[in-house]
């Protein structure tokens, strides 16, 4: 399952003052370690977003030598998600928008602001020929580059390997119906919503589900 909100233009002061309070004491000091409330805000709703798919507040993270974060006392709550099951869980956030994964298997999830032109010194240091050549074909070519850009982010995500993994390493086909990857393991989609591109890999199909502010609240408030 995927969980999407889109609306943090939404929390005002008073509504970041009272769900601040929700969180564990490792989390709230992370929050407010960030210099800005746009980067603050995102902080917070990340974590939130990732306690309301689970049904209840994360007391602690682990991670792998990577720096994922990986799930510290195991299973969730809600009926979307099987309490006997041990998950895998990724977080992202861009912009106005963040994104948490859940799944049995290794999820990767990441999502990006689509900005009106792409970075092409980017291109030659992540993407191989084939894919810059497709970017450059695209009858939107800065859209064509952030499908790889969350893509490639996703796979490694995934790996739970960072960003020292060789991007040029992997490779995406695109057509208009198919994503196709050269590691045949993962399971890929990608999608634009309010100007963000997310995509998701995995080694199953998953669910995704956009909350309004008003269903994102409810889930908070019953934490």
């Amino acid at each position: 399952m995927v969980l999407t909100f889109f609306e943090l233009e939404k929390i005002t002061d008073e509504v970041f003052e009272s769900w601040l309070k929700k969180l564990p004491k490792f989390r709230h000091d992370e929050v407010l370690r960030f210099k800005f409330r746009d980067d603050k805000v995102r902080s917070l709703c990340a974590y939130l977003l990732l306690c309301a798919g689970l049904g209840r507040i994360i007391e602690r993270f682990s991670y792998n030598e990577h720096g994922k974060p990986l799930l510290a006392d195991c299973c969730g709550t809600t009926n979307e998600i099987r309490e006997d099951t041990k998950l895998h869980i990724n977080l992202s956030h861009a912009k106005s928008a963040v994104v948490a994964g859940f799944s049995e298997s290794e999820i990767g999830v990441d999502v990006e602001f689509i900005r009106e032109k792409y970075p092409k010194i980017v291109c030659e240091r992540v993407f191989t020929d084939s894919e810059i050549s497709q970017i450059e074909r695209a009858d939107i070519p800065t859209l064509t580059f952030f499908k790889f850009w969350t893509l490639k982010e996703s796979y490694v995500k995934c790996l739970g390997q960072g960003l020292s993994f060789p991007l040029k390493t992997v490779e995406f086909q695109l057509t208009e119906t198919k994503i196709n990857c050269s590691d045949k393991r993962f399971v890929f989609s990608t999608f634009s919503q309010n100007g963000h591109q997310i995509s998701v890999c995995g080694t199953d199909n998953h669910h995704v589900k956009h909350l309004s502010f008003e269903e994102f609240s409810k889930l908070v408030n019953t934490l």
